[in-house]
């Protein structure tokens, strides 16, 4: 018998017996005109605005989920996040306001633009450590973030990655970090600790602000409690902003 990859899309879905319902099980493989099919993306869009859906069990041999698949699914609670998921495009849990929790395997290098905007009860998210993307506006409106573990092979922490999160208290950058944005983090009402790269190649302007209760920015084992002296040191180490505002 022949295999092939897979795609679910919103054009297919009869093929693998799915049904609007709140409660989803996608299998591995399914077999059609004597080809084993193997579950392998979850396409575009393909569960957007599914308000009746509340929980959904994906297959491991999901490598790839498309942008927007669960896109205003806003009674979604719980899903599981295959291990050998590869890549995760933007906006895939755009408005999903009902979860909580997400783990991703560690084989997970990809995690697009606005992944999580406005999931504003999700509390807890275990990020792979391999990851190098991380999308900007990650993390917008998660209003309920306490804790986060930055990647330790994330390259850049790009624009509104932390934007009203506003139960967050401390963020560690790695080290593997080159590059901080504009805004990368912005409106944290509870931040009071970071911890900056020892020796990124750029930081651009206002890239920490809006965040009222900082006490604390590290920066190469040293403490820091204002933003002036913090600035005038990035400055004389070739920085030209000021990033703390």
């Amino acid at each position: 018998m022949k295999t092939k990859l897979f795609t679910l899309t919103k054009n297919n879905l009869d093929l693998v017996n799915i049904k609007r319902t709140s409660n989803i099980i996608i299998p591995k493989s399914f077999i059609y005109n004597d080809t084993e099919f193997i579950l392998h993306t979850i396409g575009f869009e393909v569960f957007s605005g599914w308000k009746e859906l509340k929980s959904i069990i994906l297959p491991n041999t999901i490598k790839i989920i498309e942008p927007k698949a669960f896109m205003d699914c806003i009674n979604l609670k719980t899903i599981n996040i295959p291990q050998g998921l590869e890549k995760i495009e933007e906006k895939v849990f755009w408005n999903c306001e009902r979860l909580k929790n997400l783990t991703f395997p560690e084989n997970t290098r990809y995690l697009g633009d606005y992944l999580f905007f406005n999931c504003k009860r999700l509390e807890t998210v275990n990020l792979p450590k391999r990851c190098k993307y991380l999308g900007g506006g990650t993390f917008t409106y998660c209003e309920n973030l306490k804790t986060i573990n930055l990647p330790e092979d994330l390259k850049h922490l790009r624009s509104y990655t932390f934007d009203n999160c506003k139960k967050i208290s401390e963020i560690i950058i790695p080290n593997s970090v080159s590059g901080i944005e504009e805004n990368a983090i912005t409106k944290c009402l509870s931040l009071n600790e970071i911890t900056l790269p020892d020796e990124p190649e750029y930081i651009e302007s206002f890239a920490i602000n809006n965040c009222p209760n900082i006490k604390n920015i590290i920066w190469k084992d040293f403490l820091y409690k204002h933003p002036s002296r913090l600035n005038i040191d990035l400055k004389k180490a070739g920085y030209t902003c000021d990033i703390w505002q």
